[in-house]
């Protein structure tokens, strides 16, 4: 018992390295009266492979059972994954020397919508007492263990799916032909493949991958949501404006993100007729500079994708796939700015 709670002790007070794991008060209290060690291994083997990761100190995939594919988890802000804290507030004990447990990421830094950012998510995870130790796989994956969620394999995509929902073999090779046609028509190599999760709408696929909650009530009128590097949550099959962030983020992570959402609008012919620029030239006229154009992602959205939308349908129409490459390259505000001159500067007032 003595040991027991000065390890307990040491968990909850041990002060952050690179991100902090910490435990919540009420289960700190649940495993000292039950002394759970069980619990504790979680813990620490959680805090174990949160520093490696986070460090980049050595491989984390002999923590894993099957594959470590946690990245898309953190990595809902973009690539600042290593500025989250995760307080871990809740261990369920399945039997079979099966658990899971719940665990509150916060970030540390400043978040916005330009990164894909969030200001903390809750997520899921499970943990196996195996004889070589504590054990974890994605919430994805056990729902394949266990037969509650089927997987189906292309070149370039792992799809997941409710057992209940019906997904056509004609949908899958739907999204394998986009892909293929994005791979081919923009000259792009060495494509990872992609995770996408489908469901009857994009709450659901949110649980499916064991996100369980968001700060800022995203999910709500969201039908679809592509997390970086490779994951797509989505309410149905061959959403191309994702697929395209999916591949062009891979290779290109550092474009701005009008580049990107001008790309992926103009390759979703889903929504052809959703983003033109009539109707809306006298609110393009009032940008005039770069704070105005960027600040137009939390004020209106549909004009920041119409203007993006018709940068890149205009450059490809008139110098072909080259030219999106070069565009490609642009990474500042101020760069993106000057694009959006040259394109408009006839009709924007002094």
């Amino acid at each position: 018992m003595r040991l027991l709670l000065i390890i307990i002790i040491t968990l909850y007070t041990l002060p952050a390295i690179a991100q902090e794991v910490t435990v919540g008060k009420a289960l700190m209290r649940t495993i000292k009266d039950k002394k759970d060690s069980s619990a504790l291994n979680i813990i620490e083997s959680w805090r174990q492979y949160i520093d490696r990761h986070s460090e980049a100190k050595e491989s984390t995939a002999g923590l894993w059972i099957n594959r470590d594919t946690t990245k898309f988890l953190a990595s809902y802000n973009g690539k600042a994954e290593k500025n989250y804290d995760h307080e871990i507030f809740r261990i369920d004990s399945y039997g079979n020397r099966e658990y899971g447990f719940s665990v509150k990421a916060t970030y540390r830094g400043r978040v916005s919508r330009k990164t894909y950012g969030l200001r903390s998510i809750n997520y899921y995870m499970y943990a196996f007492e195996t004889e070589e130790g504590i054990r974890f796989m994605t919430p994805l994956d056990y729902g394949v263990y266990k037969n509650e969620i089927i997987k189906k394999t292309s070149a370039l995509v792992d799809f997941y799916y409710p057992r209940d929902l019906k997904v056509t073999d004609n949908e899958i090779q739907e999204c394998t032909y986009f892909i293929d046609m994005l791979v081919s028509t923009f000259k792009l190599k060495n494509l990872n493949k992609i995770n996408y999760i489908v469901s009857e709408n994009h709450a659901y696929s949110c649980l499916l991958a064991g996100i369980m909650m968001q700060d800022d009530k995203r999910t709500s009128g969201i039908n679809a949501e592509f997390v970086y590097p490779n994951t797509i949550l989505a309410g149905r099959v061959c959403h191309r404006h994702e697929l395209a962030h999916a591949v062009f983020y891979q290779h290109y992570p550092d474009a701005h993100r009008l580049i990107h959402e001008g790309l992926a609008t103009y390759l979703d012919t889903d929504a052809a007729g959703k983003y033109n620029l009539e109707g809306q030239m006298d609110k393009v006229q009032k940008i005039k500079d770069a704070r105005d154009l960027s600040a137009l992602l939390q004020t209106d959205t549909k004009l920041y994708y119409s203007i993006a939308k018709h940068i890149i349908k205009t450059t490809f129409e008139k110098e072909g796939y080259n030219a999106i490459l070069n565009l490609l390259k642009l990474k500042t505000d101020n760069e993106v700015y000057e694009l959006f001159v040259k394109f408009f500067n006839s009709c924007r007032s002094d």
